[in-house]
């Protein structure tokens, strides 16, 4: 809400502006005597138009119309924001009729199952189809390492399409695959975090925002601090799952995503035709957490229904998928130091620069800061004394409790953490005596 309340009412009053404008063309009337309600352009006369019919003359005669050009409803003509209104998709979630995405079940549907690979990078070297196809309700073996860009979250893998999910599960794990692991096999979280700790003795970086001053001299301790933050994963509740059909020329999908025209591009790209072919019906999901802002699951759902002659397939991804192939929240290695002592911060992936030259002269200070979706914004959330007298320091690097501990100085400290996400491009960087921002990731 902080961030997309303007810009959402914007796009909102520029939206019932353009239909408006579109109804009053069409009915040769001026805009001053229509009015929008529940759906409806309505006309002082009592003509009435749909939005559903207004959409396509209002994309064309509306094209100009921008923020500044609409005005926005005062407070007291607010008919929803601010009041109590019953939660009108709970009655469905309760009696068990509403439909997520896994929950799609087009006339005469496949399943899938999925062998990824087991190290990040890694590629299909050879798999043996025949080893599955004479097990019960298997109908074919598919590659779709191709069906995905190199940093989406599924990796290369075969899928195993049959007339059930667990048949097609069976199927999957079952299946002789023979990996290519090379120059990605030593990958690990030691190796990522020996890679961190290498650019925090050998790069600096720049602040946004500082706050807090010390003078150097006459300190009795300095307290140092290491933070670490995992990856983390989304852990939706709804197992990942897609379900599509292509057939005649043209796609369709069923899926829970939180991003339902990047679907339809990313459908219409793996399928080979126009963004205009490709049909969606965004199904509720069950937990996004931004997970279900990617689209590979719906690459790899077309890619398959490329091989079913026309039935509509349905892609389910195991827990063990979903965690092991997820676009995970960056981890992050961090050093607090006070000012003179060569710091920074690195997260994975990272850029570093070359270090800056401490300065003896300066002050003893502490920052923190936060860019997210282009906007600078302090919002310190924890303080760590880095003097007899203060220096703060926040960072928002984890969504989870992290451990902190003391790495140089005269006292030993534990310190946790604060919970917060950042967005998927945000970068973490610090500099001598200064705490900066993460670096890629996802939210």
């Amino acid at each position: 809400m902080k961030d997309a309340w303007q810009p959402m009412r914007e796009a909102g009053a520029v939206a019932r502006a353009m239909l408006v404008k579109a109804a009053a063309e069409a009915w040769k009337a001026p805009v001053a005597h229509c009015r929008t309600e529940n759906g409806f352009v309505i006309h002082r006369d009592g003509r009435r138009a749909s939005y559903a019919s207004l959409v396509g003359r209002a994309a064309k005669v509306g094209a100009g119309i921008d923020a500044g050009d609409v005005k926005l409803k005062e407070p007291r003509e607010f008919r929803l924001i601010g009041k109590p209104l019953p939660r009108r998709d709970t009655p469905g979630k309760v009696d068990g009729s509403a439909r997520f995405g896994i929950d799609a079940r087009p006339p005469g549907m496949l399943y899938a199952a999925l062998r990824m690979a087991p190290v990040i990078g890694a590629r299909v070297a050879w798999y043996d189809a025949s080893s599955v196809l004479a097990m019960p309700g298997v109908v074919r073996v598919v590659d779709v390492s191709s069906s995905v860009g190199p940093y989406a979250g599924a990796g290369a893998g075969v899928a195993v399409i049959a007339r059930s999910w667990w048949q097609a599960k069976t199927a999957a794990a079952a299946l002789t695959v023979r990996w290519d692991e090379e120059g990605v096999a030593k990958l690990s979280s030691q190796s990522i975090f020996r890679g961190f700790a290498d650019a925090l003795d050998n790069a600096s970086g720049y602040a946004y925002f500082e706050s807090g001053s010390q003078d150097a001299d006459g300190v009795a301790k300095t307290v140092t601090a290491e933070y670490r933050a995992p990856f983390l994963a989304h852990a939706a509740m709804e197992p990942i799952n897609c379900t599509a059909q292509v057939a005649n020329g043209k796609v369709t999908l069923w899926v829970s995503t939180q991003v339902p025209s990047i679907a339809v591009d990313v459908a219409a790209k793996v399928a080979g035709v126009a963004r205009e072919d490709v049909a969606i019906e965004v199904m509720l999901l069950g937990g996004g957490f931004g997970r279900r802002l990617e689209g590979d699951m719906v690459a790899q759902a077309v890619a398959i229904a490329l091989r079913t002659e026309g039935q509509p397939v349905q892609l389910i991804w195991t827990r063990e998928d979903d965690t092991a192939h997820d676009v995970y929240r960056p981890a992050a290695l961090a050093r607090f130091l006070p000012r003179g002592l060569a710091a920074t911060a690195a997260c994975w992936p990272g850029t570093t620069s070359p270090p800056a030259a401490p300065s003896a002269t300066s002050t003893s200070r502490a920052t923190w800061v936060s860019r997210a979706w282009g906007r600078t914004r302090p919002r310190p959330r924890a303080s760590t004394t880095c003097s007899t007298r203060s220096a703060t320091s926040a960072s928002a690097m984890s969504s989870s409790t992290a451990p902190c501990r003391s790495v140089t100085g005269a006292r030993s400290a534990t310190r946790t953490m604060p919970s917060s996400r950042s967005p998927s491009w945000t970068r973490w960087r610090m500099r001598p005596g200064r705490i900066l921002s993460p670096i890629a990731g996802h939210c």
